[in-house]
């Protein structure tokens, strides 16, 4: 079955915070972001060949149809998006270092049960 579009916006976020998730803790490079994420580029280094973890329609169709429709499932990572949207890192006013607020670990639905 040929899913709609997953609307990501490629943000990146996602990717700078696998350390939030169990399912992904293994993709930390140290710093909470995903080891194969290139800071430079602000994309996936291994995009293409990426894990099942990071493929929001695979992860739906091997953990998740049997549950939920497409659309609901969308609907709840989308809403992940935007927590971590909320919670991204804020320019300091005098610096050019990010500040990072904590906030609750969250574990995004796309994640094996």
């Amino acid at each position: 079955m040929t899913l709609p579009a997953f609307p990501c916006t490629q943000c990146g976020l996602c990717c700078r915070n696998v350390h939030l998730a169990e399912q992904t803790q293994y993709l930390d490079r140290g710093d909470g972001a995903c080891r194969h994420y290139s800071d430079a580029d602000k994309h996936c280094l291994i995009y293409e060949t990426r894990p099942d973890i990071c493929r929001v329609d695979r992860q739906y169709q091997m953990h998740y149809a049997q549950r939920f429709s497409w659309e609901a499932f969308v609907e709840v990572n989308v809403e992940v998006c935007k927590l971590l949207q909320r919670q991204a890192p804020r320019m300091a006013p005098d610096t050019e270092q990010s500040v990072i607020p904590i906030g609750p670990a969250i574990a995004p639905i796309n994640a094996p049960a």
